[in-house]
């Protein structure tokens, strides 16, 4: 060992003796802060060039946010919270909700909001899933959680989710809201080279910070090759990404585009350009964030963002309630000591305040963050105070090394302002909360796509149908027909509908008494369901042209019979008529090319 240490010694002082001078200087920085023994440690038998990564990444460590990750690693004390109070949550009822959303849609239109959605991370625990091995096959190579399948039946990815359900209320009140991503270095490259069905102007991406792990010593941590184990800066990094300056010329184009070279921007960067410049410049003035694995986010729910407004906060949370004292979410409650709004983190709260219990067995405090907020861009703060996660298992040139991280949270911005400027609203769960952290199991991808299915179940029976316990319905965004639109519907035992259209015919779009036995399905998609879709960069003014887009007339009494499938979609501006009392007894696929009119029986 001392012959090797040596060995490690010479070759670092060789290195050095025509090392560049950031390499030279990054050094000096280990030793005067006593962690040149991560060295020995980490790269024992490394030579130049794994030495030479090592140092550059040294060099280009934020030093004073290390500081404060040692000095959180050796503090011998933790604040404590000794006094939490109950925060009355505003209820969307009956009585505010039409006024309310009259506002939050008046703002829609008047292009006051956009949406952020957390894309980074790994995705380490859900992609670890040994329920993924099959589906992960059939995907090409490592994904982002963004971009994995999640809709219940034609799977569409939870970004391309998300982007339709913006586009439709983007469409239906002339005014598209941007779409913010911000995302880790391990899904930068995967997702600025996504191509939803969103204008690209209006697509703008941000990439979070990334900081060196600490091991249990407190020294920086190394792979083999040289490379620093880091991580993002956590969630609450957001702020300061979005106000990072982008960096003009060409190395600023090549690193903010995409695939085929296209602006993921919305323009040209500019030198000292912002995402936070763009947006104001877009005459964006607040946002909702939401994580890209919350599938019932609703980030634009029109009420949500009436409240917002209506009730002058700063920062508003959305919240649900607990279903049990031993639930691992966030805590929303008045911290006393401080007077202010907070979200006590289920792993350091004290446990007599977490666990405590009404006389029915409920939580006394009974609201759960679920990290869907609205903030004022006026009111963001880059240095939130950070948060030490210890106790993460990392691999390392086959060795298991144990490590912290220190990290932000967007919600603690609620710490930071006076308490009358931060607001919290109660939703119902299933409706603003489906998290997706595992492939089976509690807050799985089972149990989001039955949540979905329910929920488009419920709302097929409130239009006029029937639908058994085990039948599969999707129904994409833009699928708004109103009244009783599914008027003496069936859909059988173990049956699926999935309808991703807009449309009718001039005289004709959705029939009565449509019948799907038993196993039957029937998917009718469409290309584009909206027709040639007309935007505006400068204005954000966007519209549809139903003329080029696909349409659908299903007649009356048309019926599946057992275990038949259907599938047809559409492209461009074809037209798929089924007639009145047509019968379908053997399964078939169907391609409706663009002008083509298709009819059926």
């Amino acid at each position: 060992m001392p012959e090797q240490k040596g060995k490690l010694t010479q070759l670092i002082n060789d290195y050095l003796a025509t090392a560049q001078q950031n390499e030279s200087d990054a050094y000096k920085w280990l030793v005067e802060n006593g962690m040149q023994g991560c060295l020995a440690k980490y790269l024992a038998n490394a030579g130049a060039p794994e030495i030479q990564t090592f140092l550059n990444d040294v060099f280009r460590i934020d030093r004073e946010w290390l500081k404060r990750h040692r000095e959180a690693k050796s503090a011998l004390t933790k604040p404590a919270i000794t006094s939490l109070s109950v925060l009355p949550p505003f209820l969307l009822d009956k009585e505010n909700k039409e006024r309310l959303e009259l506002i939050g849609k008046t703002s829609l239109k008047n292009g006051r909001w956009g949406v952020l959605i957390f894309s980074g991370g790994a995705a380490t625990r859900f992609f670890s899933d040994s329920a993924l091995k099959d589906k992960v096959k059939s995907l090409k190579g490592p994904i982002p959680k963004g971009l994995f399948p999640l809709t219940p039946v034609l799977g569409l990815p939870f970004l391309d989710f998300f982007a339709a359900q913006m586009l439709e209320i983007g469409i239906e009140t002339g005014t598209l809201p941007p779409l913010i991503l911000m995302v880790s270095s391990e899904t930068a490259d995967a997702i600025k080279a996504w191509r939803p069905h969103y204008p690209a102007e209006a697509l703008i991406i941000i990439e979070q910070a990334r900081h060196p792990r600490l091991d249990e010593d407190g020294d920086l941590v190394a792979h083999p090759d040289g490379r620093l184990v880091q991580t993002g800066d956590g969630h609450g990094g957001v702020f300061k990404a979005l106000q990072q300056p982008r960096a003009g010329g060409d190395g600023g184009r090549d690193r903010d585009r995409g695939a085929e070279g296209k602006s993921v921007w919305g323009g040209e960067p500019q030198p000292g350009d912002s995402a936070m410049d763009k947006l104001l410049s877009m005459g964006v003035d607040s946002i909702v964030m939401h994580n890209v694995d919350n599938a019932g986010a609703n980030a634009l729910e029109a009420g949500r963002l009436g409240w917002f407004i209506d009730s002058n906060v700063s920062f508003g949370m959305t919240a649900v309630e607990r279903t049990k004292v031993a639930e691992k979410v966030g805590i929303i409650a008045v911290d006393d000591s401080a007077d202010r709004v907070d979200v006590v983190e289920y792993s350091v709260c004290p446990p007599e305040l977490a666990t405590a219990a009404d006389s029915q067995g409920q939580p006394i405090f009974k609201l759960a963050h679920i990290n869907t907020n609205l903030v004022k861009l006026d009111s963001i703060n880059a240095d939130l105070p950070p948060t030490l996660y210890s106790g993460k298992k990392v691999s390392v040139g086959g060795q298991t090394i144990v490590t912290s991280s220190l990290e932000m949270l967007n919600q603690h911005l609620a710490k930071t302002l006076p308490k009358q400027k931060v607001g919290v609203i109660l939703m119902k769960r299933d409706e603003s909360f489906m998290p997706t952290k595992s492939i089976s199991g509690e807050d799985s991808l089972e149990s989001t796509q039955a949540t979905m299915a329910r929920l488009w179940k419920e709302r097929l029976i409130q239009a006029g149908g029937q639908a058994s316990h085990d039948a599969m319905i999707e129904l994409y965004p833009s699928f708004t027909p109103p009244g009783l639109w599914a008027k003496g519907w069936q859909i059988g035992d173990g049956a699926t509908l999935a309808l991703a259209i807009k449309h009718g015919t001039e005289n004709h779009f959705l029939g009565t008494n449509l019948v799907l036995e038993s196993g039957a399905k029937l998917s009718i998609t469409a290309q584009n369901p909206y027709g040639e879709i007309r935007y505006a960069a400068k204005t954000r003014k966007i519209s549809a042209d139903p003329k080029t887009a696909a349409k659908v007339s299903l007649g009356n009494n048309v019926k599946l019979l057992c275990n038949v499938s259907i599938k047809v979609h559409i492209n461009g501006s074809g037209v798929l008529v089924i007639k009145d009392g047509h019968i379908f007894d053997q399964s078939q696929t169907l391609i409706i090319n663009s002008g083509e009119v298709y009819q059926i029986g």
